[in-house]
């Protein structure tokens, strides 16, 4: 894959978690006969709190006990969008994803770096996992960004709708951008409730290779966007 406005290749592949090594960041890395000088890891971390950075503490604040149902173990600074990320990693997710040669990231930040915020209210929903990443943006900022137990279409119904009541939205004057596995699926759900709802156009993004006949750009929306 070509991005559109950077020329970047972008590689895809993946390995199955059950064939992962205790480090399997490092084995993947190691691969590749030379590196780039920077490479970023992109991390998701359900389980996470934003606030400003002017409101941030150097150390890991109390509060995350309580807010996180434990203290925060990942944290990521956006200095482009002044938020500070902390995060909970459950299991062994925190120390796999551990490797020197890499810049670990939350998964929202760069996202949010990068998706242009709008003016009229609009919903980027990203199904993966039995789960639903709902970001929304209005008035040029961004609004929410959450992710929450999505396993049917009730539920993503139910999550959209509160999102946009919450926010004082008129459901009828808001745009929905769907992506994930179910998007396709889900979209004539979604469209009798909203004013505009969409599929991911990763055509703005990045040039898929035809050799990739199994690739689905709806379900890598995430990956596409960096």
């Amino acid at each position: 894959m070509k991005h559109q406005q950077t020329q970047q290749a972008l590689l895809y592949g993946f390995v199955a978690r059950a064939d992962f090594s205790a480090h399997p960041v490092d084995e993947l890395l190691d691969y590749f006969p030379e590196l780039p000088g920077r490479i970023v890891y992109g991390i998701e971390v359900p389980n996470t709190a934003m606030v400003p950075e002017i409101m941030s503490e150097g150390l890991i604040p109390s509060w995350t006990q309580k807010v996180l149902g434990g203290p925060a173990n990942f944290m990521d600074l956006s200095a482009l969008l002044d938020i500070k990320y902390y995060g909970r990693l459950e299991g062994e997710e925190g120390g796999k994803s551990r490797s020197e040669r890499v810049v670990r990231r939350h998964n929202w930040a760069l996202q949010m770096e990068r998706i242009p915020v709008s003016k009229s209210p609009k919903m980027l929903v990203h199904l993966y996992n039995e789960t639903v990443q709902i970001m929304a943006t209005a008035e040029e900022k961004w609004q929410v960004v959450n992710s929450f137990p999505c396993g049917n279409e009730e539920e993503l119904l139910y999550h959209c709708g509160n999102i946009a009541e919450q926010l004082g939205w008129d459901r009828k004057e808001a745009s929905l951008e769907l992506s994930g596995r179910s998007a396709r699926e889900y979209r004539p759900v979604l469209a009798p409730y909203f004013g505009q709802v969409e599929l991911f156009a990763y055509q703005n993004w990045v040039k898929v290779s035809t050799a990739l006949d199994e690739f689905d750009p709806l379900e890598n929306a995430a990956l596409l966007r960096l």
